[in-house]
């Protein structure tokens, strides 16, 4: 009987397998979070795009007025566009003025945390998003203006406003 050699794995190896294990799980959630969030934000910098475009149409449609007066619409004391028919388009609704539809749906947040801002500025706007990613290149610092439960740090503006340094 001592010429019969038992076959198995230790304790040490089976813990050693264990915990190079928990490693790959935790580097694979923090990759598939990461992406995530990347995700989002790189929707979030699309949607703003469009309701550029959307705001463009209805500036266009407005005409021109005098100097130093906007033809985009006004905005709501929450961050909505004030152009729906007299009334605020509420985020996830159509932008409509009239019989004109300048936007099916404004889009909302990818995340149900957050949410879009609009605001009219002298003779232009600025669109404003919260973005996840602390890394992200495109990261401005916003006045102290609310998307959600965070303070805004990406900012899109009408053409017709220069950048702030």
């Amino acid at each position: 009987m001592t010429g019969r050699k038992k076959t198995g794995f230790t304790l040490i190896e089976l813990m050693i397998v264990i915990v190079i294990l928990g490693i790959l799980l935790v580097m694979g959630t923090f990759a598939f979070s990461s992406s995530q969030r990347r995700g989002r934000d790189s929707k979030r910098k699309g949607d703003l795009a469009q309701i550029a475009k959307a705001l463009e149409m209805y500036a266009n449609d407005m005409g021109t007025v005098a100097y130093n007066q906007s033809v985009y619409p006004s905005h709501t004391a929450n961050g909505e566009i004030n152009a729906c028919n007299g009334a605020a388009c509420a985020w996830g609704k159509p932008f409509q003025n009239g019989t004109t539809i300048y936007m099916a749906q404004l889009p909302r947040d990818p995340a149900s945390d957050y949410t879009y801002a609009y605001q009219r500025t002298g003779n232009g706007y600025i669109l404003y998003a919260s973005l996840e990613n602390p890394q992200d290149s495109d990261l401005t610092s916003a006045p102290s203006v609310l998307c959600g439960r965070s303070l805004c740090n990406y900012m899109l503006r009408s053409a017709n406003i220069t950048p702030v340094p």
